[in-house]
């Protein structure tokens, strides 16, 4: 496990640290266990990982099981946290862009596949699928109605009713854009949704009126950034802000009663946004994380300030799992093993994996005591002072070079 404090703020990759094959030998394990990548390692859930790389996480209404799909081949992994691995796997037919969960466990999915065809699966396995007229590039379900949304590559969303198996006609239609890119449901509004547009237009919809008459914003004006495509789009938890995050790596939060943003973050990345989540625990924070970074900021500052931020090793971030009521954070990337992140700031450790509490204060003991290698080689330097040569003339003390008082190091001396 390694900690870093940048900005002041402790976040624990969890996932760090070498992993031992399944077919390595009894003996060569003993032996590798006294290396210390190996024995400070951490699996709070086994196997959690893909040969290839792993595309979209999410977590079931219940809490108890996490659900990850990735490659090669194209598959989805079930892992129950009771029992902390990997329940289920099984292999589709095309690589999946986006699923969901429509049940409080995982006896109901959708996957939305690249090849066009949308795969309903059952507790028992694939239970029916069926095409689309174009490429989708997102999928979400409306409770309410039993409806699944599909957007993509063109200009209309796609309504199938999974309680009567058909389409629903009429389809939604955009006003200003050619394609959609994401799509997201308030929270507290039901019916409202909101669907990102390839030109950067926001366009909302309200499923209770038979007519198409969505409320269009321009978002990349809103930025000066016109033409930027919206890559995700979320809700509050109380339905009143959205934050748009677009194909140049910046997050636009704006009031649904205003069309002007309330803050702007910027990545600085020219990375495109490919998750969202809102925290609210004793204050408003936001997650936001493009191919590169995950950065946690507080939205409640005009400058949109960064408190943390996370960098996975090899990049590629795919997709972010941040339950509202933990510090716990899976990242699925394109490296076959999925990286956990623990930061106490946003909450305390999960219930089915409670010990992260005491093994992180056991690491915070052994920092502070200077009992790892790392911890001395940082106090080494305490008291002394780094000086340049024409600090030493401003000085005066010219007449201690070559002393023992005045130790040469690269440009100048300690």
């Amino acid at each position: 496990m390694k900690v870093t404090a940048a900005d002041g703020v402790q976040v624990y990759e969890v996932s760090a640290g070498k992993r031992l094959p399944h077919w390595i030998s009894e003996r060569k394990r003993r032996t590798l266990s006294k290396d210390p990548d190996v024995s400070r390692r951490v699996d709070i859930v086994q196997d959690l990982e893909f040969p290839s790389g792993c595309g979209r996480v999410k977590m079931t209404g219940d809490g108890q099981y996490i659900l990850a799909t990735g490659l090669y081949p194209p598959q989805v992994r079930c892992f129950e946290l009771k029992e902390t691995s990997m329940k289920f796997m099984r292999v589709l037919q095309a690589e999946i862009v986006q699923f969901q969960v429509l049940s409080e466990d995982y006896s109901k999915l959708a996957f939305l596949c690249n090849d066009r065809s949308i795969a309903i699966h059952a507790k028992f396995g694939a239970y029916h699928n069926f095409r689309i007229p174009a490429p989708g590039r997102d999928l979400v379900y409306h409770r309410e109605s039993c409806d699944l949304l599909a957007c993509g590559s063109s200009s209309e969303i796609y309504r199938f009713n999974l309680h009567q198996g058909r389409f629903v006609s009429p389809n939604l239609r955009a006003k200003d854009s050619s394609a959609f890119e994401s799509m997201a449901f308030s929270p507290a509004h039901g019916d409202l949704l909101a669907c990102g547009g390839a030109e950067g237009s926001l366009e909302c919809f309200d499923l209770r009126q038979r007519e198409n008459a969505p409320v269009v914003l321009d978002v990349g004006a809103c930025i000066d950034q016109p033409d930027v495509p919206l890559t995700c789009v979320r809700f509050s938890p109380d339905g009143l802000r959205v934050a748009c995050g677009t194909g140049s790596g910046m997050v636009a939060l704006f009031d649904l009663r205003s069309s002007k943003p309330l803050c702007v973050k910027d990545h600085m990345n020219d990375e495109k946004i490919v998750d969202i989540k809102f925290r609210h625990n004793k204050q408003s924070r936001i997650l936001s994380a493009d191919r590169r970074v995950i950065k946690l900021w507080d939205p409640e500052t005009e400058a949109a300030e960064t408190i943390t931020s996370i960098e996975p090793s090899g990049g590629g971030v795919n997709d972010v799992l941040a339950s509202p009521n933990d510090g716990l954070v899976i990242v699925g990337s394109d490296t076959p093993k999925m990286q956990v992140f623990f930061i106490p700031l946003l909450g305390p450790a999960p219930s089915w994996c409670s010990y992260l509490e005491s093994v992180t204060e056991e690491l915070d003991d052994q920092h502070s005591s200077g009992a790892n290698g790392a911890g001395n080689n940082v106090s080494a330097y305490d008291d002394y002072r780094f000086i340049t040569r024409e600090d030493v003339a401003s000085l005066g003390l010219t007449h201690l070079l070559g002393t023992p008082v005045l130790r040469a190091y690269m440009h100048g001396f300690f």
